[in-house]
């Protein structure tokens, strides 16, 4: 993680971390390695997203512990970067399952939570809504979530395979999108490329 959030400052990038999961230590590790942010998923509760919260924020407003890690120059820079630390630090919560999107309200209204992002694939499990038989109380629980999050005036983010999928949810009032993934790319590039070469054969 430490090594890609350098690549990313060398590019002036904010990088932004999902960790693996609730762990405070997880947490703090990405927030350390010098990350903008964290995105911690399968938050289901509001409890959950408040200790997300404390562990995201140093004191008073979180429990998160200073260490001499990159982001505080390693122990030399400790009192500058808890000077602006807990405003520039993002906490984003993933709201995925059917227990989620029950409490969307109480989750939504945690003070210290900054983007709510929509995991469609989990949640589309969690609630019984998988493949196009599924699709319309997917979007309907989309649509729920991302209005709650834009009611307490928070960011919706969402995950979107195609970039035709970020211009639906932008309209519904998302604005943080994860578009794809690696693999997704590579093998879409792989199946143009060899129609382009069967195109050249033909």
């Amino acid at each position: 993680i430490e090594a890609m959030v350098r690549a990313a400052d060398v590019h002036r990038v904010p990088a932004v971390v999902r960790v693996p999961g609730h762990a405070p230590e997880a947490i703090q590790a990405a927030l350390d390695s010098g990350a903008q942010g964290v995105v911690v998923p399968r938050v289901s509760t509001a409890a959950q997203a408040e200790a997300a919260v404390k562990a995201s924020r140093h004191p008073p407003l979180g429990e998160r512990g200073v260490g001499p890690g990159r982001a505080a120059g390693y122990g030399y820079r400790i009192p500058e970067y808890l000077a602006g630390a807990n405003d520039r630090t993002v906490v984003g919560v993933q709201v995925e399952t059917a227990e989620g999107l029950a409490n969307i309200e109480a989750i939504a209204a945690v003070g210290g939570v900054d983007v709510i992002f929509v995991g469609p694939g989990d949640l589309s499990v969690s609630i019984d809504a998988i493949g196009s038989q599924g699709a319309d109380k997917l979007n309907a629980a989309i649509r729920t979530i991302i209005a709650a999050t834009s009611a307490h005036g928070k960011t919706s983010g969402i995950f979107c395979a195609s970039p035709q999928a970020v211009g639906r949810w932008a309209a519904f009032g998302a604005s943080f999108f994860v578009l794809a993934s690696d693999t997704m790319f590579l093998g879409a590039g792989a199946a143009a490329n060899a129609a382009a070469a069967r195109d050249e054969l033909a």
